[in-house]
């Protein structure tokens, strides 16, 4: 890379939603490697964006969901959300879509 690169805030939550494995992962790999060169730029209005998405839309509230089914020591979370199959807290929830049967 030659100059700075201009991150937008899809790119920030990328790192935080591990639902899509590629996109996390090279979203962790263009961060690690511009902070490392120190030419990451981005602006306020995508900091915003990226609050706003990861704590209305993404991370906040599906944590809330998963920790008040865990505090409910619930084995089975039905929800369209989240990946199906996905297993939170080792053995404990496991996300299941409520368009597959029993």
């Amino acid at each position: 890379m030659t100059g700075p690169c201009f991150v937008d805030a899809n790119v920030f939550v990328y790192t935080l939603d591990a639902r899509d494995p590629k996109k996390h992962r090279r979203a962790e790999q263009w961060l690690d490697e511009l902070w490392r060169t120190r030419s990451g730029r981005t602006s306020a209005q995508a900091l915003a964006e990226f609050y706003a998405v990861t704590t209305r839309k993404l991370s906040w509230w599906d944590a809330m969901i998963v920790a008040a089914a865990q505090l409910q020591d619930c084995v089975l979370l039905l929800t369209e959300d989240l990946q199906d199959g996905a297993a939170f807290g080792g053995a404990g929830v496991t996300r299941r879509s409520p368009e597959f049967g029993l």
